[in-house]
């Protein structure tokens, strides 16, 4: 609560990447101050859109936040069923039904990409212009599978304080960095 209300008082500061790890999936979300009102007994304690954030065009956003997966830490699906962890991840962004006079409720608008089952890593490109979360999945249950594959996208574009979608993955460097030396053997 007080970096959110540190960044709603400071309009300047707008450049505010958050990058976590410890769930063991992929996730990218908008981060605002309130993306709905849960419960909300005016509505059956149903969660309502909070009037700060409108998570189809991400205005109200403060800052974003990337979460990387786990190469072989366990994740939703070696941690419950595979069926109960299709059925979070596709329910965990998603307008359910529940009748009149509510129509559709989502519990999360403010996550952008969600993804439960694979493991793996993220690659975070960071430019003058944006920074780039890239997701890419490997398949550990095979030891002599080297293949990866691209999983999605998502950035924010300087000062936006919000996420889009990639349209495809961060382009490589021209000038790669050195890589930090290796301490494996040192003594």
């Amino acid at each position: 609560r007080v970096l959110l209300n540190r960044m709603a008082n400071n309009p300047d500061v707008n450049n505010v990447v958050v990058v976590t790890g410890d769930f063991h999936c992929s996730f990218a979300f908008d981060v605002p101050k309130k993306p709905v009102v849960y419960p909300n007994p005016l509505a059956f304690n149903f969660p309502t859109p909070g009037n700060s954030y409108d998570p189809a065009t991400g205005e109200g956003s403060l800052l974003v936040e990337f979460a990387t997966p786990s190469i072989t830490s366990a994740n939703f699906d070696e941690n419950a069923t595979l069926e109960e962890a299709i059925a979070l991840q596709a329910a965990i962004n998603a307008d359910i039904p529940v009748g009149p006079p509510l129509g559709t409720v989502n519990y999360n608008p403010h996550m952008k990409y969600v993804e439960l089952l694979s493991h793996g890593y993220m690659l975070l490109d960071l430019t003058e212009e944006a920074a780039q979360a890239d997701w890419y999945y490997v398949n550990i249950l095979e030891p002599n599978d080297e293949t990866e594959n691209y999983g999605a996208g998502r950035l924010t574009l300087d000062g936006s304080r919000k996420l889009t979608p990639a349209s495809g993955e961060a382009a490589e460097k021209e000038d790669q960095p050195e890589l930090a030396p290796s301490i494996i053997g040192a003594s």
